[in-house]
């Protein structure tokens, strides 16, 4: 499947056969080297990456939405929509039990969804309560409005080992799976990772990055998550990083 840049979801007649086998086997492969793969990544960046972002969501916890930057006709999401924080927290602690890289992307893809859906039901009930009478349109909500929503997720999921898990998903998942809607969220859920985990040796760069977002990519186009619509690929979480580091 790595060869030959194929996934579950490229879909379509014999290939879509073939993907489904591809599936088939690397749920029976990865159980099995699973171990090994992990010993072939870098151990002692990501165990101190892992226990930087630890410390990190422990301190962050205690921010509230708006503190985190989420948009002001947002702030009632978390009230009116509590069970879609859940939804979306039990879903991406999920991605860290699976030995496939297919399988923990799909956790990833649920848990972004689960947060966009609740977005659009908030922004459609808030608009029938008050915003045909007010006469204004729909706020709008990219990805600048989501990304917030989905570092509240990541800061109050159990993410034991998170930065070794990505890493995982991204020396073994195939390019394919890393492009489209699966890549976009991989992307997302790296840039809140690298947020969070940020550098204990800088203290005033920690405080800078609590108070600033980084950059998020456009989501897929089409206004929500699903099949049968057009995406673009996004697969650049190590310039990201780069930057990051940099600054």
């Amino acid at each position: 499947a790595k060869q030959y840049g194929v996934s579950p979801e490229s879909g379509g007649g014999s290939g879509g056969q073939f993907d489904r086998l591809c599936l088939f086997v690397s749920r029976t492969i990865y159980p099995v080297i699973t171990e090994h793969c992990y010993e072939l990544l870098d151990q002692r960046k990501n165990a101190a990456d892992d226990a930087r972002f630890l410390r990190r969501q422990k301190q962050l916890r205690k921010k509230t939405l708006s503190e985190l930057g989420v948009a002001s006709f947002l702030l009632g999401l978390g009230a009116a929509d509590g069970d879609a924080f859940s939804e979306a927290i039990a879903a991406l602690e999920e991605f860290p039990l699976h030995a496939v890289p297919a399988d923990m992307l799909r956790c990833i893809q649920q848990s972004v969804g689960c947060l966009f859906d609740a977005v659009q039901a908030h922004v459609g009930r808030t608009m029938s309560e008050g915003g045909a009478r007010r006469g204004g349109g729909a706020p709008t909500c990219g990805a600048d409005e989501m990304f917030p929503l989905f570092l509240y997720t990541v800061i109050h999921a159990d993410l034991v080992g998170v930065n070794e898990h990505l890493s995982y998903i991204d020396a073994y998942a195939t390019q394919t799976e890393m492009a489209g809607e699966l890549g976009y969220c991989l992307t997302t859920l790296m840039a809140a990772v690298a947020h969070v985990t940020g550098d204990d040796d800088e203290p005033q760069q920690q405080q800078q990055q609590q108070q600033q977002q980084p950059a998020m990519p456009s989501p897929p186009s089409g206004g929500s998550f699903g099949a049968g619509r057009s995406y673009s690929p996004v697969h650049h979480h190590h310039h990201q990083q780069q930057q990051q580091q940099q600054q």
